[in-house]
């Protein structure tokens, strides 16, 4: 069933097009919402889709992006464009570039080119009722991507994260499931075939785009996407957003199974992976609260668990090497102190990144889960090198915005331990290279006063 509807508030999977007119007008899909790494202004957001659906016909920068109640038979977009809110813009192009093979390391691998089609459009203080409620001037809102059933049930995906997907991960026994939500078909199911596929655009946009991902839909003889799905974000069966549907096959091919090396003739699917998409256009996508961590993990509580965004990381499976730590810096003169405020207010701060919106909008700006996701690699990988900044933002900025939200949200106790060690903490991770750097760093710690002899 065709996406169509013109819906408040807006979501992933529905119609939006620029209405730009040519010979036709091009309709696509709004995939999600994002929000630019290092922006502290909590009620700033972004639509992701791609570049080919924001841009056609020649639409630029500032140019207005419709949700309406659209399919090619019901619009002379010539006509109707002037008509504004009857066709309900909902945001403005924000960047548009064309289609690029933008060059991406995944953290301890080399630069490769991975193929983008991206654009964002910015939701700006006019639009913003159309995301969702207004709470004490803060929006609330549920980043998902929905569909409409022929008996008028809205059905809803909550998005979780992002997460890669990896050849090892598509030559499991089992296939990698997926599904998208897009304009044209709906939602779909299906699963990835290749990760490092090559599509050649050369006759429409002169490029070849590398290292893409091709899906099939379970049933060979269904597409998984076709046109004006474009823009649909790409998840897997935990809800994790790993690419971003560009094109959809017209014609059945022979794609080998990864799992088998057997013949399959389907149609083909392509999309690019979220994570190049993420650092060229310099965004984060809004990550929704957790509403119940033990509903979606294993762990017996939630103080099993830090929530970085990208992994859950088992306490128990790292007592050891955590617990040598503890020993080694209890010698530090406030080691024992620091160690006892942390125990006592992690649970508050997981439930705060997990739970509160503008922490955890903060957290994913400032790259909160990939600097996370380094540290857990340098804490299993000793000689690996943790970025001093990435996207521009260094792990000072991270620890100082935290801090700042934290401290709003927080109960009395963590407000006085972050007043007593803000300075302190920030000051410690400049550039510090690991775990055990930067909590060495903290313990020994001298303020400025004592350092100039406590004047």
């Amino acid at each position: 069933m065709e996406q169509t509807q013109r819906k408040r508030p807006i979501y992933g999977g529905l119609t939006i097009s620029n209405l730009k007119f040519d010979d036709k007008y091009s309709i696509g899909t709004l995939g999600c919402f994002a929000t630019l790494v290092g922006d502290n202004d909590l009620n700033r957001y972004h639509i992701l889709t791609c570049w080919h659906v924001l841009s056609k016909h020649g639409a630029v920068v500032n140019d207005p992006i419709f949700q309406p109640k659209a399919t090619y038979d019901e619009i002379d977009a010539k006509a109707e464009r002037g008509k504004g809110t009857l066709l309900g813009p909902v945001a403005k192009i924000f960047k548009s570039t064309p289609i690029v093979n933008h060059k991406y390391a995944y953290p301890g691998e080399v630069k490769i080119n991975y193929g983008v089609d991206c654009g964002l459009g910015k939701v700006e203080t006019g639009f913003k009722k159309c995301l969702g409620r207004i709470k004490n001037k803060n929006i609330e809102f549920e980043n998902k991507i929905a569909y409409e059933e022929p008996n008028g049930d809205i059905k809803s995906i909550s998005i979780v994260d992002d997460e890669r997907v990896k050849n090892a991960d598509i030559i499991q026994v089992a296939p990698y499931k997926v599904f998208k939500i897009g304009r044209k078909t709906a939602k779909t199911s299906g699963k990835i075939v290749a990760v490092d596929q090559s599509v050649d655009l050369t006759a429409e946009y002169g490029i070849i785009m590398e290292n893409c991902i091709t899906i099939i839909a379970d049933n060979p003889n269904d597409k998984f996407a076709d046109h004006s799905d474009s823009g649909s974000v790409l998840l897997n069966e935990k809800n994790k957003v790993v690419g971003l549907i560009f094109a959809g096959g017209d014609q059945q091919i022979t794609v080998k199974d990864p799992r088998t090396n057997a013949n399959i003739i389907a149609y083909p699917a392509y999309a690019c992976h979220i994570h190049p998409i993420l650092d060229y256009l310099g965004i984060a996508l809004f990550i929704n609260p957790v509403q119940s961590v033990k509903d979606k993990r294993n762990y017996k509580t939630e103080s099993d668990i830090i929530y970085d965004g990208t992994v859950y990381l088992s306490l128990q499976q790292e007592q050891l090497k955590l617990n040598k730590l503890k020993l080694d810096l209890s010698k530090a003169e406030s080691g024992d102190t620091l160690f006892n405020i942390f125990e006592k207010y992690r649970n508050e701060v997981v439930y705060l990144i997990n739970q509160k919106q503008t922490v955890t909008l903060t957290w994913h700006r400032n790259n909160g889960p990939t600097f996370l996701a380094h540290f857990v690699k340098k804490f299993h990988e000793p000689d690996y090198v943790i970025p001093l900044q990435i996207k521009g933002i260094t792990l000072s900025v991270l620890l100082k915005n935290m801090c700042t939200i934290l401290y709003e949200h927080s109960t009395p106790g963590l407000k006085i331990a972050i007043e007593q060690y803000r300075e302190n903490v920030i000051s410690s991770a400049v550039n510090c290279n690991s775990l055990e750097e930067l909590l060495t760093n903290i313990c020994n710690y001298k303020p400025h006063e004592q350092l100039a002899g406590n004047n």
